[in-house]
Parts: structure tokens; C-alpha cells; sequence
């Protein structure tokens, strides 16, 4: 009989480590992906007064340019794996409902912002070139929407490593 209780609660043990390193995986997502943008956002900040300056010389004089400095929109790509796993592995249920959920949002917020943004690339590629003014509006508008993508999640992402955080420390 004890030997029983033993083998039980060595087995509880083994799971709640494997929890714990899961979750840990997922921290240390969190973080990096709050790392990517910080490291990427400031280049898209820098280009949206200078898309915006070359907008305004093609209606004014046809003249068509991109920024100094220009070298694309450069998505910021976020992982997602670690989460992925959490949720295959049902980890998501052992945390308290509002850390599940707002890390759930948050990879679902990620996972909006990059169908958004294959959307407009898509838009941007399927505009007609001669059309300077669209396509520099479009240049313009997904360095926008890039910048308030990264402000929205990477504030989210710092509410969902404070949470889980506290979930682990419960371990």
C-alpha cells in the first residue's frame, strides 16, 4: 500500500516537473518574442516620417523615391512553437483561467497579425507598379501597421510573462 502511495506520488512529481519545464519553454517564448520586437520595432518607427515625406513629393511632383535607410518592410516574425506544444500537451489547464487565457490571446494576436500582414504584402505585390502613389501608400501603410502591432503586443506579451511567471513560482 505504500509502496503504491510512493509510486503515485513520484509520479505527480514527474508530471508537475515536465509542466514546469514546459511552461518555463513558454516563459522563455515570451521573452523572446518581446526581444524580436524590441529589436525591430525601432527601424519601422525611423521609416514612417520618410514614407510619408515621399507620398507627398509623388503628388506633388511625380518624383518617385523610397527613404534613405529603406530595406523593406521586415516582418517581425514571432515563435510560436513552445505554445503550440503547451496546448498540444493540455498544459494550459493546470494554470488559472485568466493566465490561460491571456496567454492564449496573446499567441492568437500573433497569429492575427501575421495573416494581416501576408494580406497587405499580398496587396502590395498585386499593385500595379506604374501606380507610384498607391504603392507608396501601401509601403507607408504596413510600416504603420507594423509599429502598432509590435506597441499592442509587446505589451501583452509583458502581461502574459508576468502572469506565468506567477504560475510557475506556485509550482
Amino acid at each position: 500500500m505504500v509502496a503504491l502511495g510512493l509510486e503515485d506520488w513520484l509520479d505527480e512529481r514527474q508530471k508537475t516537473e515536465r509542466a514546469e519545464a514546459l511552461l518555463l519553454l513558454v516563459s522563455t517564448e515570451l521573452a523572446s518574442n518581446r526581444s524580436k520586437i524590441a529589436e525591430e520595432i525601432e527601424y519601422h518607427r525611423e521609416m514612417v516620417e520618410p514614407l510619408a515625406d515621399r507620398v507627398r513629393v509623388f503628388r506633388e511632383d511625380g518624383e518617385f523615391s523610397l527613404p534613405d535607410g529603406w530595406e523593406g518592410t521586415r516582418p517581425i516574425a514571432l515563435a510560436s512553437t513552445a505554445f503550440q506544444l503547451a496546448v498540444s500537451s493540455n498544459l494550459l489547464a493546470r494554470l488559472e483561467p485568466t493566465t490561460a487565457l491571456e496567454i492564449a490571446s496573446v499567441y492568437e494576436l500573433i497569429e492575427r497579425s501575421e495573416i494581416d500582414r501576408a494580406n497587405l504584402s499580398l496587396a502590395t505585390l498585386q499593385t500595379d507598379f506604374r501606380d507610384g502613389d498607391r504603392y507608396l501608400r501601401l509601403l507607408s501603410y504596413a510600416v504603420v501597421q507594423e509599429v502598432s502591432r509590435a506597441d499592442t503586443l509587446s505589451t501583452r506579451l509583458a502581461s502574459a510573462s508576468d502572469l506565468l511567471e506567477r504560475e510557475i513560482t506556485k509550482l
